[in-house]
């Protein structure tokens, strides 16, 4: 259900976030909440409303978090963190279209393996950098559980095979 007032009011939009980041923290059930998220990619590794450089990307405390800055329109907004998104059992990023291709190997793990839809398997050498310049997609890490990635060509571009043929 959408509820238009909350893109109006920022109050409105803050006071929400620490809601739902209430009934997230005391729920019994949040490892049960937490089975899959399908999470997409912006050109710039995007993921969710955690951007490139933002102070979001330190955020440690709360579930979900509120930003009034977004460099994407809408500039306001409310986000799972990090703490939620590496809890979850599975999480799967789709990624289409060429504007993903340069920061696409910067997310995916080094040592991924990736198949097509012909059967071929690939290991690909992922170009994760030291972690205060990881861009927001690559900070998803599942601490228990799997990381999946769903592209086409075009995203896939630039991905570096280390082999044709495992």
């Amino acid at each position: 259900m959408c509820l238009p007032w909350l893109l109006t009011s920022f109050s409105l939009f803050g006071c929400f976030s620490v809601c739902v980041d209430s009934f997230l923290l005391d729920s019994l059930f949040l490892a049960d909440l937490l089975t899959c998220f399908l999470q997409g990619m912006g050109p710039d590794g995007h993921t969710a409303s955690l951007f490139p450089n933002h102070e979001l990307l330190h955020e440690n405390e709360l579930l979900v978090a509120s930003i009034s800055d977004s460099p994407k329109l809408p500039p306001k907004r409310i986000t799972l963190t990090y703490p939620v998104l590496n809890g979850a059992r599975n999480v799967l990023f789709v990624a289409a279209g060429g504007s993903k291709a340069e920061n696409l190997p910067k997310v995916i793990p080094p040592g991924s393996t990736m198949s097509n839809n012909g059967g071929a398997v690939v290991a690909i050498n992922g170009g994760a950098a030291a972690d205060t310049e990881l861009l927001p997609a690559a900070r998803v890490r599942p601490s228990a559980g799997s990381l999946h990635f769903y592209v086409d060509e075009d995203a896939a571009s630039l991905l570096a095979p280390t082999t044709s043929d495992l």
